[in-house]
């Protein structure tokens, strides 16, 4: 983080922010998890599981319906308790994922995007470059170049 944040190019600061948000929803989990003098509901304890789901299968599972199963709930009420707890759909929370860690390769390699694309689990480059651009507004290549 701190050489994200150090860095003079022109997404060190989007990188670090995403890092952070990280870092927080990681401490927030842990917290949640010892037992602090805080009330917990069911739904809190579904958003930390999806998310500790997410952070370990976003590479190869990209639909809901995968979490939903493995939480042994509905989709439909997965994506309530993400719009409650997070204001975005489970599956804003997945790409979201996905996109942090390609910038991350993308930042702190020297991996070309073919094996990036691959390491996310993309079939193919032009469907990861389409995503990262939808998302981005720029692609991967002029992504990197920007740094």
């Amino acid at each position: 983080m701190l050489t994200a944040y150090n860095s003079f190019k022109l997404s060190a600061k989007d990188v670090l922010k995403r890092y952070l948000f990280m870092l927080l929803q990681m401490l927030g989990r842990y917290l949640g998890v010892e037992g602090v003098a805080a009330r917990v509901d069911e739904g809190d304890d579904k958003i930390r599981s999806f998310e500790l789901l997410v952070d370990n299968y976003y590479a190869q599972k990209r639909y809901p319906s995968f979490y939903a199963e493995q939480l042994n709930i509905s989709i439909n009420y997965l994506n309530r308790i993400c719009q409650e707890k997070r204001a975005a759909s489970c599956g804003t929370i997945i790409r979201g994922r996905i996109l942090l860690e390609a910038e991350r390769l993308l930042y702190h390699t020297f991996k070309t995007v073919k094996e990036i694309a691959f390491e996310l689990g993309f079939e193919n480059v032009p469907y990861f470059s389409t995503f990262f651009k939808a998302n981005k507004g720029m692609s991967p290549e002029e992504y990197r170049k920007n740094l």
